[in-house]
């Protein structure tokens, strides 16, 4: 049994990165006009709704993501693939997958910066089928390119939602 639960601790971490990015966007950035191109790859931890009624939980698993986005000015649009694995070692083996294309809203690229969004993904499990993915990140960038970010990640569907956080990389 886990100290924190995941779905809470991730809608914790959805309410902090939208103040944050409302509240950047609320001070009034000075004209934006930039276009920022990046790519990230993270390792984390999620969970996958077990849906057997009539109880429903949620298992935890692994998770690796891809992740490729353009900024212009505070528009974000990104492509993202996110793979989520219960390893036979833990329970029964199950894996989750999306390929999903997301639009959002960010602040102006700089050594901090957050960044939340939304779309339509292709969830693949044993069936395949549409599902709402959903993003939050914040990331830290000492250098021009390089950085540091914690990416949370979920997805709604009807065959098994998910969501979780991801320690990326971002080049």
């Amino acid at each position: 049994m886990s100290l924190i639960h995941p779905t809470r601790s991730f809608r914790i971490f959805l309410i902090v990165c939208m103040l944050y990015l409302a509240n950047s966007i609320a001070l009034g950035q000075d004209s934006l006009r930039t276009h920022f191109t990046w790519f990230h790859v993270g390792l984390g931890a999620g969970f996958l709704q077990q849906k057997r009624p009539p109880h429903y939980e949620d298992r935890q698993a692994i998770s690796f993501g891809l992740i490729l986005a353009h900024q212009r000015d505070t528009h974000v649009f990104s492509l993202r693939f996110v793979h989520n694995e219960i390893p036979w070692f833990i329970g029964s083996a199950t894996t989750v997958s999306d390929i999903g294309f997301l639009y959002g809203r960010g602040t102006k690229p700089s050594t901090w910066s957050a960044s939340a969004g939304g779309g339509l993904a292709l969830v693949a499990e044993k069936t395949n089928t549409l599902g709402v993915p959903l993003n939050a990140q914040i990331v830290w960038a000492p250098g021009s390119r390089f950085g540091l970010g914690l990416y949370a990640f979920a997805n709604l569907n009807r065959l098994r939602s998910f969501g979780g956080f991801l320690l990326c990389v971002r080049f």
